[in-house]
């Protein structure tokens, strides 16, 4: 039975109907800040207390009307809207990161970050921007980044097919140790 049928019914047998509308309420009750545009695609974010760290396709980014060279990574605060100094420089997309405390895990299609050879994966200071030690090599590009029980864990596409390279967390002095696991 369809409802305008109820409806001819009921006020046939002299009930009353009563329609009650209700105003749609926003989903976020402040207007939200403006953020930085970029140049290019972004790929990913990720956060560390009040950090966003960002990274893509991209080379500039305004920020606050200002317009600034960051070469497919970048910062700034997720409180504020204040671009940080952080500006390590990758030669290719940046398509994964990966945030522990102290650094920057960076995956991708880059071959060097900061002109530092480093094969689609690299560890960055999360303060300075300098790259670390950790240098490992994988097979084609990374794709995601996730940190669990001091492993880093990489999914890589390549045209051998997509695979998972675990590798140990570096240590305090941002050396990596022992060896990594690839599967796949």
């Amino acid at each position: 039975m369809r409802i305008s049928q109820h409806v001819r019914r009921a006020a046939a047998a002299g009930a009353v109907a009563i329609a009650v509308t209700v105003a749609a309420q926003p989903a976020v009750a402040s207007p939200a800040r403006p953020g930085p545009s970029f140049n290019g695609s972004v790929h990913v974010i990720a956060f560390r207390g009040d950090t966003v760290y960002v990274g893509g396709a991209f080379t500039r980014m305004t920020i606050e009307g200002r317009t600034v060279t960051r070469n497919h990574l970048a910062a700034y605060s997720g409180r504020t809207g204040e671009l940080l100094d952080w500006a390590p420089s990758a030669d290719d997309t940046v398509r994964a990161l990966a945030v522990v405390p102290g650094w920057v895990y960076a995956g991708g299609d880059f071959d060097e970050v900061n002109g530092v050879r480093r094969d689609s994966i690299a560890q960055i200071d999360a303060g300075t921007g300098a790259t670390g030690e950790f240098n490992r090599r994988v097979e084609g590009s990374v794709r995601a980044l996730a940190v669990r029980h001091g492993r880093l864990y990489a999914g890589t596409i390549s045209k051998a097919g997509a695979h998972v390279a675990v590798f140990p967390l570096a240590d305090e002095g941002g050396r990596a140790p022992g060896r990594f696991a690839s599967y796949g």
